[in-house]
């Protein structure tokens, strides 16, 4: 079964890019631009990780991490910032990605995730 990955960015360019990686290894791919309209693709589908930017308009990708955990606790979570984020809600993530980033990283992080 291929895994099924939600990408949320505020950055078109990122999302796009990180979902063409990630389509191109064979993942199905949503995105989102805010944890708002992910929180929402979360409740309606079935996904095997969330990789999320952790600055995002609105609500954080911090606060989102903090949701699904709280709704879907066994869901995988990479962190995708430009620096940790202080205190360390960052430590429920299962991976934290810093940019800037290799691809080979990213694709590292996403399958060592996955296979648990």
């Amino acid at each position: 079964m291929v895994a099924r990955i939600l990408v949320v960015d505020d950055d078109p360019l990122i999302r796009s890019l990180l979902g063409w990686h990630l389509r191109a290894q064979g993942y199905r791919v949503d995105e989102a631009e805010t944890a708002d309209i992910a929180l929402e693709r979360l409740a309606a589908s079935r996904f095997d990780l969330l990789i999320t930017d952790v600055h995002l308009p609105g609500s954080s990708g911090l606060w989102l991490l903090g949701e699904v955990r709280a709704r879907w606790a066994d869901l995988p979570v990479i962190l995708v910032t430009g620096e940790l984020p202080a205190g360390d809600a960052h430590r429920a993530a299962d991976a934290v990605l810093l940019k800037p980033f290799r691809v080979v990283d990213l694709l590292r992080h996403v399958d060592r995730v996955l296979r648990g």
